[in-house]
């Protein structure tokens, strides 16, 4: 059989270009990552039917990515996080004559302000089993990690909202993502783990667990002029201060410094 591989495939040598093109033979021959948009749709009849037992086979299992105590507290996984981070885009589907569906993904990475998106890809059965998967990360080449996990949380997460792949709801919109990230201060980022987001899939809300945070007041510009003394004075050189007006030119390199002078000893 005769394959279609992607510019990804070429990048590969050696057992893992092997590998990949032996699952590729299993998908019909084609490169999931060499798929067009015109070869590639979302239609929530041909999503198949994942479900819990599908990702506890899989991931506990078949590549044993994690254990079964850490599927139970699924919340606290990477993979689960990224879904409901809204890192996971919307994936898109190839049905193969042999009714197999190939799932093509894509994963926004939190890192960098515009990173590449990882492409996680699955063969799936109708019925939700996983056959095989791949990820353009490089412990993807281990046939699972968080990224193919994410996807298949999301897909579980589309079978349960829509009542399996929603074939009673085919003018359903496509599930919403998060696909651009804007930078933002490192004060307005929600560093929270899954358990504590109150979002969860479905858009079903949770009550915050745990004590509120007490309000502490902004301070006034005198105290705050007088820590930056304080701070200036401890001879730690905090690094913030390389930042500060009025404290910065301390941080100055010492080159930038020093009066530069010529061969001839006169300064230029």
């Amino acid at each position: 059989m005769s394959v279609r591989l992607s510019a990804y495939a070429n990048t590969l040598d050696g057992p893992a270009k092997t590998a990949y093109i032996d699952k590729v033979r299993r998908c019909n021959g084609a490169d999931p990552l060499a798929l067009t948009s015109k070869e590639l749709n979302f239609e929530l009849a041909g999503v198949p039917r994942v479900e819990r037992v599908d990702i506890n086979d899989y991931l506990v299992h078949g590549t044993k990515f994690i254990t079964r105590a850490q599927l139970k507290a699924y919340k606290e996984l990477e993979a689960y996080n990224f879904l409901v981070s809204e890192w996971v885009e919307v994936p898109k589907l190839r049905v193969l004559p042999d009714g197999m569906v190939v799932v093509v993904g894509k994963v926004n990475q939190p890192e960098g302000p515009n990173p590449q998106p990882l492409k996680p890809w699955l063969l799936l059965q109708a019925d939700g089993a996983v056959e095989l998967a791949h990820c353009t990360c490089m412990a993807g080449l281990e046939e699972c990690c968080s990224h193919i996990a994410a996807v298949l949380f999301y897909l579980e997460a589309i079978v349960k909202e829509r009542g399996n792949a929603g074939e009673e709801l085919p003018n359903t919109p496509e599930p919403i993502y998060l696909k651009d990230v804007a930078c933002c201060p490192i004060a307005d980022m929600d560093f929270s783990s899954a358990t504590a987001k109150k979002r969860r899939p479905g858009g079903s809300e949770v009550q915050a667990a745990g004590r509120q945070r007490r309000s502490i007041p902004k301070p006034s510009e005198e105290e705050w002029n007088l820590f930056l003394r304080r701070m200036h004075a401890s001879g730690t050189r905090p690094a913030f201060l390389a930042l500060t007006e009025g404290y910065s030119h301390f941080y100055a390199p010492t080159g930038h410094s020093e009066e530069i002078v010529s061969d001839t000893g006169v300064p230029p």
